[in-house]
């Protein structure tokens, strides 16, 4: 899907780091969002400056020329307005492990979400259109245990969400 939005939608990674953009990750989430036949919030995206990603760091390049046409910056029609509820004061690649709320949420679900570091990119917009989020931490340590979790859990979610993005350099 992201390679065939490149066409419409323009540079969805940067072109500097491993991951996908903020335009991008909300091209992933606008899918999913499609797939559960839930709400889509109107987002639009404007150019944001340059971004220096990862792999200028694992590169070690100085200087490095960055090009400003890969960094977006989300612009919500009805601006989101959440709070981080409880905090672990964990934290991983993922993010931190925390609950948000959001009482203007458009979906009144909660869902609980464990991904990988692509997941940093979609916590906004996971924030903006549920009323709960739990994001539970990094897939690779948590999915084994999720089960148990859920089955332990008083509230239970009414999804659950798995970002795992495969790559390989």
């Amino acid at each position: 899907d992201l390679i065939a939005l490149k066409a419409t939608e323009g540079i969805l990674y940067w072109r500097t780091d491993t991951h996908w953009n903020h335009k991008g990750a909300f091209m992933v989430f606008r899918g999913a969002l499609d797939a559960l036949d839930l709400p889509v919030p109107a987002v639009q995206f404007e150019r944001d400056g340059t971004h220096s990603g990862d792999l200028i760091g694992i590169s070690e390049l100085k200087d490095f020329p960055l090009k400003a046409d890969d960094n977006w910056t989300a612009v919500w029609a009805q601006p989101p307005a959440w709070k981080v509820a409880s905090e672990s004061g964990e934290s991983d690649t993922f993010g931190s492990i925390e609950v948000v709320e959001n009482e203007n949420a458009p979906v009144k679900m909660s869902i609980w979400v464990t991904g990988d570091s692509f997941s940093r990119a979609l916590r906004p917009y996971f924030n903006g259109v549920f009323s709960e989020v739990h994001y539970v931490g990094h897939w690779q340590d948590e999915l084994a245990a999720l089960p148990g979790e859920l089955e332990r859990a008083a509230k239970k979610p009414d999804i659950v969400f798995v970002v795992r993005v495969e790559r390989s350099f």
